[in-house]
């Protein structure tokens, strides 16, 4: 408990200075960490998982309107699978079929 409020007065410390002011989000922690004199392994986990957070779902309606344009009507027998791989490929590669087939040539 000790070790944790010394933390906290450290870090209470560093952001009361007037070279933290204008910074915001992660250049605020960035900072924070660099001015400190031990490592803060516990507000690094935090802010970690906090920054890892996504600001928006944009991402995931992409995908699911991927899988309804892979999944139609006419492609109603896919297995999941096969589904899955096509949007593996479509999601991480941004090559046309020219440069993908070029880059992985089929002997």
């Amino acid at each position: 408990m000790d070790g944790l409020y010394e933390n906290y007065c450290m870090v209470e410390a560093i952001l009361s200075s007037l070279e933290m002011e204008g910074c915001h989000s992660e250049k605020h922690y960035l900072k924070l960490f660099s001015k400190a004199d031990v490592p803060l392994v516990n507000l690094r986990k935090v802010s970690a998982y906090i920054f890892s957070i996504p600001c928006s779902n944009a991402y995931t309606n992409r995908v699911f309107s991927m899988i309804t344009s892979a999944w139609r009507n006419e492609r109603n027998r896919l297995n999941v699978e096969s589904v899955k791989a096509e949007l593996q490929v479509c999601v991480n590669f941004t090559l046309d079929c020219a440069d993908m087939y070029r880059k992985f040539p089929v002997h």
